[in-house]
């Protein structure tokens, strides 16, 4: 469906969000698909092997393309900690920060896309969406 959206409809950022935990991305076309992005608020009962209560606040930048239209063109994964129905920025020290990232480069992985093997200043996953194919 993602892709349909993507090549047939001209789509430019599709945001899955039902799974409860985090999933991988694709950059496709100079478009951003986002399979999973966990949830913010978690009222449901931690699972140890999805780790629902670890997500990701999910920051896409976008740019001017050639005909003048909007496009995405990077995407910035920060880790995240659910806990007390509040949700917490993770340091990167934090082991769970290791495991979001971690997550999310092995599933994007999967779908070819390409995340940056440093993490940026505060720690976050980033995604160039022009060096996707």
């Amino acid at each position: 469906m993602a892709h349909f959206l993507v090549d047939e409809c001209g789509v430019d950022i599709i945001h899955g969000h039902s799974p409860h935990h985090v999933q991988g991305v694709e950059g496709r076309k100079g478009k951003l698909i986002i399979y999973g992005c966990g949830d913010f608020v978690d009222d449901y009962a931690v699972n140890s092997q999805y780790r629902n209560d670890l997500s990701a606040a999910w920051n896409v930048s976008v740019r001017e393309s050639a005909d003048g239209t909007l496009e995405p063109s990077r995407l910035e994964v920060f880790p995240n900690r659910i806990k007390s129905f509040q949700a917490g920025l993770l340091a990167k020290e934090d082991d769970d920060h290791g495991f979001v990232c971690d997550r999310v480069r092995a599933l994007s992985t999967k779908f070819g896309t390409v995340v940056e093997s440093e993490l940026g200043d505060e720690g976050q996953l980033i995604v160039d969406l022009q060096k996707q194919s």
